[in-house]
């Protein structure tokens, strides 16, 4: 329904202008937070690990894309230790999506997201939003 199409129904039902508007206003709102999750599913963060051996891209919801294992990898690693290198990679790149979601989300509503909550990786370092 439109906003013109909301605002004569509205009039006709006796609602004051301050409802009225309050409404166009949530529609407003919610219009831009529709395009804000559209653009973020279109998105696609890529990391790299700090070494260079291996890098993951996730889309902006946070759904792995891609995982790659450089030659040196390879080369200099083995199957035990590849598998938590290529953990950390992929949740680096996750908290990357996380940070990138919440930036465009308080681009759309004009103010920034409260912290949830942080997942601490092992190290103590704490990338971003633990939501996933």
């Amino acid at each position: 329904m439109s906003r013109d199409r909301i605002g004569e129904f509205l009039e006709r039902q006796g609602i004051d202008g301050d409802m009225a508007r309050l409404i166009d206003d949530v529609q407003h709102r919610i219009a831009e937070l529709s395009q804000a999750m559209g653009e973020i599913q279109e998105r696609d963060v890529t990391v790299t690990s700090d070494d260079g051996r291996f890098e993951a891209t996730v889309a902006g919801d946070g759904t792995l894309r891609s995982v790659r294992i450089g030659p040196k990898a390879m080369r200099e690693l083995d199957h035990e230790a590849m598998g938590p290198a290529l953990v950390a990679v992929i949740n680096k790149a996750r908290a990357s999506a996380g940070d990138l979601f919440d930036e465009l989300l308080a681009e759309a509503t004009g103010e920034p997201l409260p912290e949830l909550y942080v997942a601490e990786e092992p190290g103590g370092d704490a990338p971003g939003r633990g939501r996933r």
